[in-house]
Formats: structure tokens, C-alpha cells, sequence
């Protein structure tokens, strides 16, 4: 089981990756005053998700040199999406109290919905072709550039002293190598493992790289509610959830068209939305996430898994 240990180590290449860059970003966001929502819908949304987008973009090219990656890559954005607002955002809810105002909820909860919905229709002709990345990536840069002109954040960084960026660009640039180097083994390994098991791309993608992914998040997730800064873990989830399907598909998709298998348009994207909207729901009712309703995301979580184990 060498590609297996291959693979795992690779997972863990990932997470310190995206540690490294994330400390970084922290450190300038928290110079320049700029506030939670922000932090952890952008900044912290790019570092804890640069393992998918990395991956997608490396298996992007890989397909298109002639490997198909399709449905690990598609498996990896909704497995992360799955342990994001399943097993990560139930463990913090039964932790800590996660809470959004109503325009927080209309603005992001609402995006997260309409980004599920979109891979959806994009992909019941089977592909995400070129045109559907640059239809996602445009959905991206308006949903940033509110987020962007609501937080002021040109005023603030004009306003604020200066800041010596010498070692913050060096740990993100030891950061990016990590990444792309475990990247690379994660893919081959992954692509292997489903070769001699059997099973589909989908599968792994979701199941074992796509939890593995997530895995920042929830470190990310467990370190805000020691710090008691837990509302930078929901806008986390929440943004993560927007990036992984609109910027990191798009991205991939640009560089090579992905196939959407019938499985994932049938049972996996819809139950992905099926959840994001019970969250939604869920956070309508008191403005916070309630430990009965954590406790039911990750129930929904390990139900979905064992679904996907059962129908190997």
C-alpha cells in the first residue's frame, strides 16, 4: 500500500501548505484592521481551499495532456463542500455557537445556494466546458468585488503604515512549493489507487481527498474557537464552500473541460445542495447554528459517506 502512505503524506503536504500561507495572509489582514466576514470569506477562503484549487488546476493540465481527471477533481470540490458544512461546520456547532446577521445570510448563505445550483445546470450536458469556467470565475469576481467595496478595503490599506513584506512573501512562496509538490502526489497516487481498486475517480475524489482537503478548514475551524474568534470558522465554511465550486472548478475548467458524470448530476450535487440549504434554513431560524442542528449535519455527513461506501 505504498501509493496509499504516498498519497496520505501527500494530504498532509497540503495542509502544511496552506498553514503557511494562511498565517501569512492572517498577518497582513490583521495590519491593515480588516474585519472577520472579510478575513474569512477571502483571505482565509484562497489559503485553507489552495489544496483544491492546486489540485484542479494540476489535474487540469494533466487532462490536458491526455490522463483523465475529471471526476477527481469534480469529487474533490464536492467532497470538500460536503465535509465543510457537514463534519467541520457540525463539530464547531457543537462546540461553539456559529451565528450570521440577515444580510450575512442573504449575501453569502443565498451565493453558496446559487453556486451548487449553477454547477448543477452547467453540468446536466455532462461537461464543464470553457465557457461554463468563465461563466463560474465571472460569478466569483462580482460576488468578491461587493465583498470588496462593502469592507472599504482600498481605504484601509491607503490609511495604514507600511508593512515589510520580505518574510510574509517568503513563508507564501514556501507555502505555493509545498503545495504544488504535494499536489502532484496526491493526483498520481489517487489515480492509481482507483485504477487498481476498481472504483471511480468520483469516488476517491469525494471520499478520501475530498475529507482530506477539508481538513484545513477544520483545523482552521478548531483554532478560532480556542482564540474565541469562532465567527471567522463560519464565514470560512461558508466562503469555502462559494470558492471551491465557482473559482476552482472555473479555473480547472478553462484549462481543460471537465466530463460530469451521471452520478454526480443524479445523487452528489443535488444532495450537496440539499444540505447547503438545510444550513441556510437552519441559521434563518435563530441567526445561529443550534447543537441539535450541528449534530444533524454531521449525522447527514457520515449518511452520505456510508451511502457512497455501500454503492462502491
Amino acid at each position: 500500500m505504498y501509493e496509499l502512505l504516498i498519497l496520505l503524506i501527500g494530504l498532509a503536504g497540503l495542509m502544511l501548505g496552506a498553514d503557511l500561507i494562511i498565517k501569512a495572509a492572517l498577518k497582513i489582514a490583521e495590519h491593515y484592521k480588516i474585519s472577520h466576514a472579510f478575513i474569512g470569506l477571502t483571505l482565509l477562503t484562497l489559503g485553507t481551499n489552495l489544496p483544491e484549487l492546486v489540485i484542479s488546476v494540476t489535474g487540469s493540465i494533466q487532462r490536458s495532456m491526455g490522463t483523465e481527471t475529471s471526476g477527481l477533481i469534480i469529487g474533490d470540490s464536492i467532497g470538500s463542500c460536503f465535509g465543510q458544512i457537514g463534519i467541520t461546520m457540525g463539530i464547531v456547532g457543537m462546540f461553539g455557537v456559529l451565528t450570521l446577521t440577515k444580510r450575512e445570510l442573504s449575501r453569502d448563505g443565498v451565493m453558496m445556494l446559487v453556486s451548487v445550483a449553477l454547477l448543477f445546470l452547467t453540468g446536466m450536458d455532462g461537461t464543464l466546458s470553457r465557457t461554463d469556467g468563465l461563466i463560474f470565475i465571472g460569478a466569483y469576481a462580482v460576488y468578491f468585488f461587493l465583498l470588496y467595496r462593502e469592507e472599504e478595503v482600498h481605504q484601509k490599506f491607503r490609511s495604514a503604515p507600511p508593512l515589510h513584506l520580505l518574510q510574509t512573501i517568503l513563508t507564501i512562496a514556501a507555502g505555493f512549493a509545498v503545495l504544488i509538490v504535494s499536489s502532484y502526489a496526491v493526483l498520481n497516487n489517487a489515480l492509481y489507487l482507483a485504477d487498481m481498486w476498481g472504483i471511480s475517480q468520483s469516488f476517491i475524489g469525494i471520499v478520501l481527498i475530498g475529507l482530506g482537503t477539508s481538513l484545513p478548514e477544520l483545523a482552521l475551524s478548531w483554532s478560532s474557537i480556542r482564540k474565541r474568534a469562532i465567527n471567522l470558522s463560519v464565514f470560512n465554511l461558508i466562503g469555502s464552500n462559494i470558492f471551491d465550486i465557482l473559482f476552482t472548478l472555473g479555473v480547472g475548467s478553462l484549462i481543460s473541460a471537465f466530463t460530469v458524470s451521471e452520478d454526480l448530476i443524479r445523487f452528489d450535487i443535488p444532495a450537496l445542495f440539499l444540505v447547503s440549504l438545510l444550513v441556510v434554513l437552519f441559521f434563518r431560524r435563530h441567526m445561529q447554528l443550534k447543537k441539535n442542528e450541528a449534530f444533524v449535519l454531521i449525522l447527514l455527513y457520515v449518511i452520505y459517506i456510508g451511502v457512497k461506501i455501500y454503492n462502491i
